[in-house]
């Protein structure tokens, strides 16, 4: 693990037996993309998905987050977040109806 991601809270190496595309450990979330502040602040929308199949998260085309699902009213395996903009509403609708749980979330 490098100095600085230590030192920021994030371990680049749990991650991978998750997905390895999500490869930023942060708590029990593991990202595919550093938080950008700047970026971040334009987020307007939110799709909550719970899956089994890891493989469902290759190539995500937004950034998002995923980590073992903690909320029984959620049937799969994993729970994940993926982020966008307003304008990428319908890309982000479109892409989420791959998984059997999704939920579009304005933040």
């Amino acid at each position: 693990m490098k100095f600085f991601e230590r030192f920021r809270g994030k371990d680049e190496t749990g991650a991978r037996d998750l997905h390895g595309d999500f490869r930023i450990h942060e708590g029990s979330w593991c990202y595919n993309r550093s938080h950008n502040p700047f970026l971040d602040r334009e987020i307007t929308l939110k799709v909550r998905f719970a899956f089994d199949d890891p493989a469902l998260m290759d190539n995500c085309p937004f950034m998002a987050k995923i980590g073992l699902n903690q909320d029984p009213a959620l049937h799969g395996k994993y729970i994940g977040f993926a982020y966008g903009q307003a304008k990428d509403q319908e890309t982000l609708s479109s892409w989420a109806q791959k998984f059997n749980y999704a939920e579009l979330i304005e933040v």
